[in-house]
């Protein structure tokens, strides 16, 4: 195999470790994503390197099918063909009704009856959206959802109600250095 110098991105150094090439050209892959910097569009046509689609596919943990589309692409538009068309569909929820969702959601979870705990679930808000819009989502679709409108997960602190801060701060304070 040929010696990989610098003019590699460090991932496509990474994907050629071990790689047995063959005579032809090749466009190989740094990325997984197609529209990622260091992905297809920085593929490297470069004689006597080719490594098989199948290896390209298992170094990147892709299918097969995919790097066959991706050079087909490649080849076909070069760069642009290989830029990101954007989500399979369009969202379910217009403009309108996302602005009234996310208002709902600062809301709380207590104006909707969930008392109980005070946290927006994925299912409490595929409940809420079913309620307000008539609209079924995939707990998953909610999630892509949330996330493409700049919700994130949020973890609560797992603190026991009868949390005494006082005697904790003291406890540090006095004991804690004793030990």
């Amino acid at each position: 195999m040929r010696k990989v110098g610098p003019i590699f991105p460090s991932a496509l150094r990474a994907a050629l470790r071990g790689v047995r090439c063959g005579p032809l050209p090749c466009l190989l892959l740094s990325k997984a994503r197609p529209d990622h910097p260091d992905g297809p569009s920085s593929w490297v046509g470069l004689p006597g390197l080719e490594p098989s689609t199948r290896t390209v596919a298992a170094r990147l943990r892709v299918h097969e099918r995919s790097v066959t589309r991706w050079r087909k692409a490649w080849r076909e538009g070069g760069r642009p063909a290989l830029l990101s068309k954007g989500p399979v569909s369009r969202e379910k929820l217009s403009d309108r009704q996302w602005a009234r969702l996310d208002a709902e959601l600062r809301r709380g979870p207590l104006a909707w009856g969930y008392a109980e705990d005070q946290c927006w679930t994925l299912g409490r808000v595929k409940t809420l959206i079913g309620r307000l819009f008539h609209i079924g989502y995939t707990i998953e679709g909610v999630g892509k959802l949330l996330h493409r409108h700049g919700w994130s997960v949020q973890v609560p602190a797992r603190r026991a109600i009868e949390r005494d801060e006082e005697a904790i701060a003291l406890w540090k304070a006095e004991v804690w250095p004793a030990v």
